[in-house]
């Protein structure tokens, strides 16, 4: 019964161990805590590892999220074509980033730009070989101006209009259609008369009878006149006889004289 749980634990240990072991056999001055066989592990570590990602950040000069998403659409783990000299980047102590020039083989496992074929990071610890990213392009970011109103100038000697008003427009209102209208048909015989026409009765002249003229008194005063001119004194200032005497008395005798003309010739 004892050996049956001594085994186990033996098995647990020896994973830890090995485990441990396996981390500790991390390259000092590594930029990743553990090895990354694909480009999908690397970018897992600069997404979920904080120090992973500040250690990245603080040399390319990029954002975590934005390096993880260059490392899987832009690197490969390939091994190199031919032996050549390499600035290799690696973390100090104090935290700070140093670089020194080492020489690496043929075959060496590197991220390659897959486009470029540089060399971008050593396989074994994740170290930068270049402080650039080739091919890289930061995403562009557009600022819009903000907008600033001129003042608006009125020329001399013209009326600043005021601002218009903002009025609400009134809703529509629905009223009820009136209702449809009967014709009305009037026959001629119903219809009342408005003005009836009214002939006014003009008065009858009477007949009046043609009354001659009377010359009587035109006669007499024609004879006074001659009269008086007759009954004057001998001698009197000469005076011009006036016409107004024997006017009445000339009127009067023509007017018998065409009166008896008249009268002549009716009788024949």
């Amino acid at each position: 019964m004892k050996t049956c749980i001594t085994v186990p634990l033996l098995m647990i240990a020896v994973f830890v161990l090995c485990g441990e072991g396996h981390a500790e056999r991390m390259p000092k001055g590594s930029f990743l805590v553990k090895p990354a066989y694909s480009s999908a592990q690397l970018a897992a570590q600069l997404s979920t590892n904080a120090t992973v990602a500040s250690r990245y950040t603080a040399h390319f000069g990029i954002p975590a999220h934005a390096l993880a998403r260059y490392v899987q659409q832009e690197l490969g783990l390939r091994r190199l074509p031919r032996s050549d000299s390499y600035r290799v980047f690696f973390v100090r102590p104090d935290g700070r980033i140093g670089s020194q020039v080492r020489r690496l083989r043929k075959g060496t496992l590197v991220f390659l730009h897959l486009r470029s074929g540089q060399p971008v990071l050593l396989g074994s610890c994740g170290n930068p070989l270049t402080a650039q990213l080739p091919g890289y392009a930061p995403p562009r970011v557009t600022t819009t101006p903000p907008r600033t109103s001129q003042p608006h100038t009125i020329p001399p000697g013209e009326i600043p209009l005021e601002p218009p008003v903002l009025t609400m427009a009134a809703e529509p209102v629905e009223l009820p259609a009136p209702p449809a209208l009967e014709p009305i048909v009037l026959s001629p015989w119903q219809a009342e008369p408005v003005f009836s026409p009214v002939v006014p009765e003009l008065p009858v002249a009477p007949i009046v009878a043609r009354v001659r003229p009377d010359l009587t008194p035109l006669l007499l005063a024609g004879l006074v006149g001659l009269l008086d001119i007759g009954g004057r004194p001998a001698n009197p200032p000469p005076v011009i006889p006036e016409p107004a005497p024997a006017a009445p008395l000339a009127a009067a005798v023509a007017l018998l004289i065409a009166t008896g003309q008249r009268r002549r010739g009716r009788r024949h």
